[in-house]
């Protein structure tokens, strides 16, 4: 886990996080940059 780099988002304002790597928590801002639905 952690080396493909297909799960990164923008955590908190922080672009290229990868969402598998980090703990969520409440509050938490998390943006996929996927065109809405």
């Amino acid at each position: 886990m952690g080396v493909c780099f297909e799960c990164r988002v923008t955590i908190d304002g922080a672009p290229h996080q990868r969402a598998c790597m980090v703990t969520c928590r409440p509050g938490m801002s998390i943006a996929t940059g996927a065109a809405p639905a």
